[in-house]
């Protein structure tokens, strides 16, 4: 990987990085002078925008709210996260934990700890759009003391999913225009980019926290009305039939061990190592119920009741999107493959595509029993329009951060070899992953017998593929 320079450095150089970034970049697109009078301009204090950005300045902003699920991208772009309802839950996930890595199984629940790097297989159907994985996951739990998603949230999962295996719809929009501007681009742009890698994540994390962009990605995300309908739904009592929930978490979980074991034999059949075709780096949040009992080294998670749950999600490739859902998680322990299965039914998912690719953003919702529960009316937050002079600094600092080149590597493999060793591989480098902990679920009757450290000398003198 790239070796990063000093913070003092970075900061000593960052203007002559950014002139030379913009001089090379604003070459190869042909607008060297608009693009430097923007900088130049920005940098003494104030906006100085190309023609077309004058034009938007002189528009007269409406009094009026925007529509609800607005996100103001840029400071005049604006793109809306329509509202879709679906029949049943708008995604659903399920994680299946070996029990020799949790903590005392009770009655009734099980203990949870804290701060120790948990492994679980999981097979996820996003409904909304229609893309079914299967794959790994990797938690570290702990408590949740502050949160964007409001106050209530008690503990929190950092995930990262691997997915081995997916069906349905797999773009691979964003990891082509990649390739693409890899092929392209000139060797002194990349040498640019590496030196201002510093620079650009300032500009980006500037944009972000100026335009609010976290906020306005919640606010387009989450319905209240949908959460209060789950939140009522959570605290409702089970009754002695089969809930739809449950229902729900058994077929997943079947399918899960279909998926699992059809996984397996391809690997024996074919030959080779499991290796991931998607990162994505996420959150799982538990939302705070009654006789919660939490302790300074985990938590005990009540088994066969309903809790209120949201995870976000971050994918960079193939297709760089960002997702919140928000619904009913439910834990029950399998006795077949000696494991904690934990499932959540989502009642809302909010799926963002990258909008520089014109892929729609939606907000797909469902009953918050998955069945025949009625869905709450639209209720989202309707953002106010932006004041001439907050558009034209969003605008520019979008702008800045656009004209820095990217970095050029990317990940695009992650898998094991037969010694055991993990590796990854990006585009312009491979290397060993240090003591990945041991993936197999103990059950034989699931293990899909993922490789673990055996020997991390033989895995550091190794080659990747």
């Amino acid at each position: 990987m790239v070796q990063s320079r000093s913070a003092s450095f970075m900061f000593a150089v960052v203007s002559l990085l950014l002139q030379l970034c913009l001089a090379a970049h604003a070459e190869e697109a042909g607008e060297a002078s608009s693009m430097l009078q923007q900088m130049s301009g920005l940098s003494r204090g104030r906006v100085e925008a190309d023609e077309q950005m004058m034009d938007d300045l002189e528009k007269e902003v409406s009094a009026e709210s925007l529509p609800a699920g607005t996100v103001n991208w840029d400071g005049f772009d604006t793109f809306e996260v329509k509202r879709k309802e679906l029949p049943g839950f708008a995604s659903e996930v399920l994680f299946r934990l070996p029990a020799g890595q949790v903590g005392t199984l009770e009655s009734g629940r099980v203990f949870i700890p804290y701060k120790k790097m948990l492994s679980a297989t999981f097979v996820r159907d996003m409904h909304g759009i229609g893309s079914y994985e299967y794959g790994i996951a990797k938690w570290i739990w702990t408590v949740n003391e502050i949160s964007i998603l409001g106050a209530g949230m008690v503990v929190m999962a950092a995930e990262k999913l691997h997915t081995f295996a997916h069906e349905g719809a797999w773009s691979t929009d964003s990891l082509d225009a990649a390739r693409e501007v890899q092929r392209t681009r000139r060797e002194t742009t990349n040498m640019i980019a590496e030196s201002a890698r510093f620079s650009r994540s300032a500009a980006a994390n500037l944009w972000v926290i100026a335009n609010n962009v976290g906020g306005q990605l919640v606010n387009a995300s989450m319905d209240m009305k949908i959460m209060e309908d789950v939140m009522a739904f959570a605290a409702e009592p089970e009754s002695d039939a089969p809930s739809a929930v449950s229902q729900r978490m058994a077929a997943v979980s079947a399918n899960m061990t279909k998926k699992h074991q059809d996984y397996v034999e391809r690997l024996a059949q074919n030959g080779g190592s499991p290796s991931a075709s998607s990162t994505a780096v996420n959150c799982f949040h538990l939302h705070g119920w009654p006789g919660a009992e939490l302790t300074a080294d985990g938590f005990w998670l009540p088994l066969g009741k309903k809790l209120v749950s949201v995870r976000g999600q971050v994918v960079f490739s193939p297709l760089q999107h960002f997702s919140l859902t928000a619904g009913i998680t439910m834990a029950s322990y399998n006795a077949d493959t000696n494991s904690i299965d934990i499932y959540q039914g989502a009642a809302s998912m909010a799926n963002f595509v990258n909008p520089t690719l014109n892929q729609p953003a939606t907000l797909f919702v469902g009953p918050a029993d998955g069945a025949s529960r009625p869905i709450p009316p639209e209720s989202r937050y309707r953002p106010d329009p932006y004041s001439n002079m907050g558009a034209a600094v969003a605008k520019g600092l979008y702008k800045i951060l656009q004209m820095v080149p990217e970095e050029s590597v990317d990940m695009v493999a992650f898998g094991f070899n037969d010694r055991g060793c993990a590796w990854l591989r990006t585009t312009r480098t491979s290397r060993w992953i240090p003591r990945l902990p041991a993936l197999s679920p103990s059950s034989t009757t699931s293990s899909v017998n993922l490789p673990t450290w055996t020997c991390e000398r033989c895995c550091q003198e190794a080659r990747p593929p």
